[in-house]
């Protein structure tokens, strides 16, 4: 990360909801590129909603993929918006020459993340 917070991380917590033509688990990794000013640059800037597009090409049994990422921005489209690009190496079923999936998902930090859920099991508890 570069700008005023260069150096600073934190644990993610990260859910996704796919459509595509098989069932799959792989391991993926991604590069992310923000096209605002770096000093708008921060932590909060890569979490959120996004959109997803991963296609993948299979030999010998194993999933060659490539991933596409967007994040809309400040006015949700794409003034400092978060684009991605990835790589991926997994398993799916079936076995196709070539697959993939549309995903949406939401990307939130630990701290936020633990804050929300015990804000939800606070909500949904019964009062005695």
């Amino acid at each position: 990360m570069k700008g005023p917070y260069a150096g600073d991380w934190t644990y993610i917590f990260d859910v996704a909801w796919a459509g595509g033509v098989d069932a799959s688990v792989a391991l993926q990794t991604t590069e992310l590129y923000f096209n605002g000013k770096t000093d708008d640059i921060k932590l909060s800037t890569f979490l959120g909603f996004r959109l997803g597009l991963d296609l993948a090409v299979t030999v010998l049994g194993v999933d060659f993929g490539k991933s596409f990422l967007f994040t809309p921005g400040k006015n949700g489209l794409f003034d400092q918006a978060v684009f991605g690009i990835g790589a991926s190496v997994g398993f799916g079923i079936p076995e196709l020459p070539v697959s993939g999936n549309f995903n949406v998902g939401y990307t939130s930090d630990y701290k936020r993340q633990n804050k929300e859920w015990r804000e939800f099991i606070k909500k949904i508890s019964v009062k005695k």
